[in-house]
């Protein structure tokens, strides 16, 4: 109706229109900025309200509302702000779509047990396995319907159903547990009524065509999986039901590879299951020109070693007597073995699946795109060129298209003129394979430069430094001046950390400190904690920073990374603190007796830091803190101007110096006892700190539950957050708040007369 500009003009009487255009058309002129927003209101009402109807197309803010036109029970909502992208995940989660969209279906389906499975998947977004627990009960069996396959002894020979006791697929009959299956104090499974929901919260992260990692140590014949030596369990590509009205089974999760389930077995040999093994499958092993010359290979492109040729084996000991042309798979430990007299002299590539717990430190998962200017040079680098290919801007090194990009500046910028044709438009570094790239990177920029070194989406490249200078440093070394920019984004940087040095000045000058460096930016990636690791995922140099900040007035920034210590070593005669921000990252200095941020000698850091959902393993000894919340800190906190700044939500040990905290453990849990005039004995404090500690699974990078938190962590940890959610790094995964919802929905649409529970398996 609106759609012309002056549709309301026209529906005034003619006598009005003309005298209106006697007089410059004021009228006109009011009735089209009237039609504006007319056309605004109805383009409201026709399209976007027309889209509200429906819960697949509606916006986010509309589906609790649909939800109670179905009588949806939403849990109540903590005092959160929807305007943060941390905020608008919680409320996806509070009221999730597809549970919403599918409630009548699932009401008519209700008390079916996989139902519970999709509305694990739907409701809480974790793949789920639901067992009635009454049919592993060893009982005795009525003459006329035996069951044969329901035995109430295990077969002690058929390994793989011993190796599957205690998982979500035992099949094992056990004796009763009359302990209640949904107890807090001590629960039981093995009983008629009960019913449990396996969830598997851990993900797959796959890696593709990367160098595996030679074990020299150990012999030229031995490998690993992991680009850093370490070892970690190979976890299957998880295979989509084909039926949505049946249970899911092993293949039907992310879950890690089995030996027994690895193997499959011909008349004489045993070798690598292809439903496990083989491209576009859990894993793949790249051997070229092995075992002989010329094989391995076609079209220039490696191909992958035979099934019949991969034995799964027991490699813990590296024991294991490889048979000619054959190469040993341990898919536990992520190991490989060939054969003493069959070394692979080409490189061994791998293709693999590993375990974890969050889109973060970079990986084959889709990122959100940089904001990067307009005008930049791309230049791409694949370390598999024979050559550089500057015409094409393709080269085989990150330092030889850097000093490309660097040889097409002047040589004087001594004048003004020169200084402003001195300004190119920013360079961006793109990592196109999940790789391993060598050779040293120094970068030093001119003013107003920016530099971004960005892996490809859907790659996980591996800068390796290693020793090439002797006696000097091999770290990635980053000088700039005034609005000079660094960025590393879904990059893995191991043996070595970064250097950001500043530019020379001397107490007899006036500091320059609006000539430095601008920014060094660290998004989704990761700097190894003790640079490289040991085969059980210890650090080699636990004691090394993986950041080394010296007189620079940067700005240091770390969003949804995993990166180890960061050593600040500033004059404060010369510079004002440095502004570090971390958000949604893990700082870990490997060591809760180590400093995570401060001095190299132990000193107070002179830096200002703000932290928002992270966890900070290891000693804070900083100059300010301007804000923290949500937050872990593992070690004493030590700042020294306390007068500025706050802490909230966060777990901050005792006898630390900090700004003033605000809804903070322990110092929340003594205030309650303090509260109710309860007084406690040395030995009783000690064990109430002791239990609001945070505990986890895993201290070490490399571990597929690396710093999550424990079952045992307390409750105040794990809701301690200002959403209800947990402190630290994984909070914006909100188990929480998936595991209330996901419990109270369960009660609803188990069958009648049951008990049942959710379970974490993984």
């Amino acid at each position: 109706m609106y759609e012309e500009q002056d549709a309301l003009y026209r529906l005034l009487p003619a006598y009005l229109r003309s005298q209106d255009n006697a007089g410059n058309g004021p009228l006109k002129e009011l009735l089209a900025i009237i039609g504006r927003h007319a056309q605004l209101v109805e383009q409201d009402v026709t399209q976007r309200m027309y889209n509200d109807w429906f819960i697949e197309t509606c916006q986010d803010w509309v589906v609790p509302y649909i939800g109670d036109l179905l009588a949806y029970e939403r849990m109540p909502s903590p005092a959160g702000n929807n305007r943060t992208q941390s905020g608008r995940r919680l409320a996806k989660v509070l009221s999730p779509r597809r549970e919403i969209g599918n409630l009548i279906p699932y009401r008519r389906r209700k008390g079916t047990l996989w139902l519970l499975e999709e509305l694990a998947r739907d409701v809480a977004g974790w793949p789920a396995h639901a067992v009635e627990f009454y049919r592993l009960l060893s009982r005795t069996e009525h003459l006329d319907h035996p069951q044969p396959n329901r035995l109430a002894t295990a077969n002690i020979r058929d390994s793989r159903k011993l190796e599957l006791e205690g998982t979500p697929f035992d099949t094992l009959c056990h004796t009763v547990d009359v302990h209640c299956i949904n107890s807090d104090k001590s629960s039981g499974r093995y009983n008629i009524p009960n019913v449990g929901l396996f969830v598997f919260r851990t993900k797959r992260y796959p890696v593709t065509k990367t160098s595996a990692y030679a074990r020299e140590d150990i012999g030229p014949h031995c490998f690993t999986f992991s680009i850093l030596g370490n070892d970690m369990p190979l976890f299957q590509l998880q295979v989509m039901e084909s039926e949505r009205t049946s249970l899911a089974n092993e293949t039907n999760f992310p879950l890690p590879i089995r030996r027994r389930a690895l193997e499959d077995h011909s008349e004489k040999n045993v070798f690598a299951s292809e439903v496990l093994y083989g491209e576009e499958k859990s894993f793949v092993i790249y051997a070229p020109h092995w075992p002989k010359n010329g094989l391995g290979v076609g079209n220039g492109q490696p191909l992958p070693i035979d099934a019949k040729h991969v034995i799964p084996a027991d490699l813990s000991k590296w024991a294991y007597q490889v048979p000619k042309d054959h190469v040993a798979v341990d898919p536990v430990l992520g190991r490989i073995q060939f054969p003493k007299g069959q070394i692979p002299r080409n490189g061994v590539l791998v293709s693999y699946g590993y375990g974890f717990l969050a889109d973060i430190g970079g990986g084959e998962y889709d990122r959100s795109p940089l904001p990067l200017p307009a005008e930049k040079n791309r230049f791409r680098i694949n370390p598999n060129l024979d050559s550089d290919l500057p015409e094409k801007r393709w080269f085989k090194t990150i330092d030889s298209a850097y000093q490309f990009w660097r040889t097409t500046l002047p040589a004087d910028e001594s004048s003004l003129e020169d200084k402003l044709k001195a300004w190119r438009p920013a360079l961006v570094i793109e990592l196109t394979t999940s790789g391993v790239y060598k050779g040293k990177i120094e970068i030093e920029l001119k003013q107003s430069e920016l530099v971004c070194l960005v892996a490809s989406n859907g790659t996980r490249p591996v800068i390796w430094l290693s020793d090439e200078n002797a006696g000097g440093s091999d770290s990635i070394s980053i000088r700039g001046k005034k609005g000079a920019r660094v960025i590393f984004d879904g990059i893995l940087i191991a043996g070595r950390g970064v250097d950001v040095i500043g530019n020379e000045v001397s107490l007899d000058e006036k500091p320059q400190n609006d000539g430095d460096l601008c920014e060094v930016m660290f998004r989704h990636s990761t700097l190894v904690p003790g640079w490289s690791l040991h085969s059980d995922c210890e650090p080699h140099r636990s004691a090394e920073p993986s950041i080394l900040i010296e007189n620079t007035a940067a700005r240091i920034r770390v969003e949804s990374s995993i990166i180890g210590a960061v050593h600040v070593n500033i004059d404060p005669m010369l510079f004002d603190p440095i502004q570090i921000v971390v958000c949604d990252s893990v700082i870990d200095a490997t060591s809760d007796k180590s400093i995570a941020i401060g001095g190299s000698d132990s000193e107070v850091a002179y830096a200002e830091l703000r932290i928002v959902r992270s966890t900070i393993v290891g000693e804070v000894l900083t100059h300010t803190i301007i804000l923290a919340e949500n937050s872990l800190f593992t070690a004493q906190v030590q700042v020294a101007r306390k007068q500025l700044g706050c802490i909230r939500y966060c777990y901050v040990p005792v006898n630390s110096r900090t700004p003033r905290r605000y809804r903070c453990q322990p110092d929340e849990v003594l205030s309650s006892r303090e509260k109710q005039s309860i007084t406690l004995s040395v030995l009783e404090k000690e064990h109430l700190l002791q239990t609001i500690s945070p505990s986890f699974e895993s201290t070490r990078y490399g571990n597929s539950n690396y710093l999550r938190l424990s079952p045992c962590a307390a409750t105040e940890i794990k809701q301690g957050a200002d959403d209800k959610s947990e402190m630290g790094v994984y909070h914006d995964l909100f188990e929480p708040q998936r595991f209330a919802l996901l419990t109270r929905r369960l009660e609803e649409f188990v069958p009648a007369n049951t008990d049942s529970t959710v379970i974490f398996s993984s």
